[in-house]
């Protein structure tokens, strides 16, 4: 009888240590939290292929996590960049704004990001500042859409 009711208290004890310990965005994909965040959502039929996120901390910090994300197609998503205005207008205030913040995050460690999936400004991209500084920019040759979520 004792047996039986530790094992009980032990299964109703493992939900509570869950939701305590978890993060608020524990089981949150990069795609719902871009798509909570901003209204957009990434097509299905892209595959991830990078997310680097900043670290959680043992207790609460408030303010937004950074996390960068990079999705691949297969082909140009004219559909999704058309929908969302993803401008294809060079912007050098835009690379400059993108790639400061970008470093800026990387020097304090908030995560690492591989040299392949830095972005190249020489190729042709397409981009959306959301205003929110939540960044898009889909490489038009590579394929990959870029999503930067700076850390607030």
């Amino acid at each position: 009888m004792k047996t039986k009711r530790n094992k009980t208290g032990l299964i109703g004890f493992i939900p509570i240590l869950v939701t305590l310990t978890g993060c608020e965005n524990a089981g949150l994909t990069a795609r719902n939290r871009i798509s909570e965040l901003t209204g957009i959502d990434v097509p299905e039929n892209a595959e991830m292929v990078f997310n680097g996120k900043e670290k959680d901390n043992f207790f609460p910090v408030p303010g937004r996590r950074a996390e960068y994300t990079i999705f691949e197609f297969l082909e140009m998503p004219t559909e999704f960049l058309t929908i969302n205005k993803i401008t294809n207008a060079p912007k050098t205030s835009f690379e400059t704004q993108f790639t400061q913040t970008l470093e800026s995050h990387i020097e304090v460690g908030m995560f690492d990001l591989p040299e392949t999936y830095y972005p190249n400004w020489e190729s042709e991209y397409q981009w959306l500042d959301t205003g929110l500084r939540i960044y898009f920019v889909y490489f038009n040759e590579a394929q990959l859409l870029n999503i930067f979520i700076t850390a607030t």
